[in-house]
C-alpha cells in the first residue's frame, strides 16, 4: 500500500476538517474494495455504532459494624465499535479514475482487485486536488449523489429440515456471511467463491474447516464438504432441505455463550501485527495470523474467545474479548500516548522520567512508589513496582491498580494526562 498504510489516519482528518470547503455531499469517505460474486465488486465501509455493555467495577461500602470493604458491582457502560458495511457494486452505474483523475474501467479494476485495496468514495464533483494527497494507486469510486450507492445486502432467515422428521434448524444469510444454527450449535460461514459452481454458492467454515455450497435458487438441499490435505474438498449431499424463507425482518439474533459469531479484525494501529488468541485448553497462547497495517480480515470465532495483537518485536499492543453479538469488530489502534504525567481526580499522580522509568507521588507530593513500564497497548499502559509488586493500568480517563495484598483490580479513581 506504498505511502497509504503510513498516512490514512491524518489524511482522513485533512480532507474532513482542513481542506474542507467542500460541501457536506462532496467529502470523500474512505473504504476499500474487494472481489465480490461474478463480476461485481464489494466496497466496504466503516462507521461506527454505540452499544453497552455490563462491566464489573469495584465500589467501596461501610458495614454495619463499621468496616470499609471494597465490593464488585455490576453497571451497564456505553462503548462505540466500528462496523464495516458491505455493499455490492454492479458493473453498471459505477464509475472509477485514480486520484490523479484518470478514468479506469471495470475490468481493470476488477482485474487488479487480489486483495482489498484503498479507494475514496467521492462525489463527481470533487476537486482532484483534495485527492492527491493519497497514494497514486488509491482508487475513487465515482457517485453523482448518495443515492446512487446501492444498499447493503438485507439479512434473510431460511428454515431447514430434514423430510419426515420434526428436527428444523435456522439459517441466516447476511451480505457474504452465513449463519447456521443446527442441533443447538451455530456455525459461521464466509462466502468463499472457489467452491462455486453454476448452481451453488460456495461458504466455507475455517475453524471447522467445513465447506457448503448454497443453491443459488434459494431452494434444495445443502452439499457439505470436509476439507482434507492439500485443500481437496469432497462434497456429499445433506439431508437438510430449503423449505421456506422469511422474507419479513428476522427478529433479534440470539447469542449465548460459547456460540459461534463472526469478528471483523481491523488494524488501525499503523504497523504490521502478529494476531494470537488464548486457548483454554492447553492453558497457551497460540499464533495465529499477521495482519499487515490498514488491512483487515473476517474470522470465525465465539464468544468469550480472547485474542492478542503484538508488534512484530513481541509487544502486546492490543487484547479483544468476543462479545455476545453475531458479529463483531476489533479495531486495533496505535498504542496510548503518554504526555508527561497522568493525574488523579484525588490527587495523586504518575510522572513519566523516561526511559520506561515512572514515579507515583501521592496527593500530599510524597514518593509512594517507583515504577517500570511493561506494556503499552491501545488501551492503557501498564507499569510496575517490584518493591512492592504492585502493578498499575492508566487508561485515558481512570487507573486501576492489584498486587500483594490487593484483592483484584482496584479503582485509582478518573484523571487525565497533562504536560504542565
Amino acid at each position: 500500500m506504498t505511502n497509504f498504510s503510513k498516512t490514512f489516519a491524518w489524511v482522513v482528518l485533512i480532507l474532513a476538517t482542513g481542506l474542507g470547503q467542500v460541501a457536506a455531499a462532496a467529502t470523500p469517505k474512505f473504504a476499500k474494495l474487494d472481489r465480490g460474486q461474478g463480476r461485481t465488486l464489494n466496497l466496504i465501509e466503516m462507521h461506527t455504532e454505540t452499544r453497552t455493555r455490563s462491566v464489573t467495577v469495584p465500589r467501596e461500602v461501610t458495614t454495619a459494624d463499621g468496616r470499609i470493604v471494597t465490593i464488585q458491582e455490576q453497571i451497564e457502560q456505553e462503548f462505540q465499535i466500528e462496523v464495516p458495511t458491505r455493499i455490492e457494486l454492479p458493473s453498471t452505474d459505477t464509475q472509477f479514475r485514480t486520484v490523479l483523475g484518470q478514468d479506469v474501467s471495470y475490468r481493470e479494476v476488477y482485474g487488479r482487485i487480489t486483495r482489498p485495496t484503498p479507494v475514496v468514495v467521492a462525489s463527481e464533483s470533487i476537486k482532484s486536488r483534495w485527492l492527491e494527497l493519497l497514494a497514486p494507486d488509491t482508487l475513487v469510486v465515482l457517485l453523482n449523489s448518495p443515492n446512487n450507492l446501492p444498499a447493503p445486502s438485507p439479512v434473510v432467515n431460511f428454515e431447514l429440515t430434514i423430510p419426515g422428521t420434526n428436527v428444523f434448524s435456522i439459517a441466516r444469510l447476511s451480505g457474504r456471511v452465513l449463519t447456521l444454527k443446527l442441533a443447538g450449535e451455530r456455525f459461521v460461514y464466509e462466502r468463499s467463491e472457489e467452491y462455486d459452481t453454476p448452481r451453488y454458492v460456495g461458504y466455507y467454515n475455517r475453524r471447522h474447516k467445513l465447506a457448503l455450497r448454497w443453491p443459488r435458487s434459494d431452494k434444495g438441499v445443502l452439499f457439505k464438504g470436509d476439507v482434507m490435505g492439500g485443500g481437496a474438498v469432497r462434497f456429499y449431499e445433506t439431508r437438510m432441505r430449503i423449505v421456506g424463507v422469511q422474507k419479513t425482518k428476522p427478529g433479534p439474533d440470539t447469542i449465548g455463550p460459547n456460540d459461534e459469531v463472526l469478528l471483523n479484525v481491523i488494524n488501525n494501529s499503523g504497523q504490521s501485527v502478529k494476531i494470537s488468541y488464548y486457548d483454554a485448553k492447553t492453558n497457551k497462547e497460540l499464533p495465529y495470523n499477521q495482519l499487515k497495517a490498514d488491512d483487515y480480515y473476517e474470522q470465525p470465532s465465539f464468544v468469550g474467545h480472547l485474542w492478542f495483537a503484538k508488534d512484530l518485536q513481541g509487544n502486546k499492543v492490543a487484547e479483544f474479548t468476543v462479545p455476545r453479538e453475531s458479529t463483531s469488530s476489533w479495531v486495533i489502534r496505535p498504542p496510548v500516548q503518554t504526555t508527561g504525567f497522568w493525574k488523579s481526580s484525588m490527587g495523586g499522580m504518575y510522572i513519566d522520567q523516561g526511559n520506561g522509568k515512572w514515579l507515583a507521588l501521592d496527593p500530599s507530593g510524597q514518593i509512594s512508589g517507583r515504577f517500570e513500564e511493561r506494556e503499552r497497548t491501545d488501551e492503557f499502559l501498564a507499569i510496575y513496582d517490584g518493591d512492592q509488586q504492585r502493578w498499575v493500568r492508566i487508561y485515558n480517563n481512570k487507573a486501576i491498580t492489584t498486587g500483594a495484598g490487593i484483592d483484584g483490580w482496584q479503582d485509582l479513581g478518573k484523571g487525565k494526562w497533562d504536560r504542565r
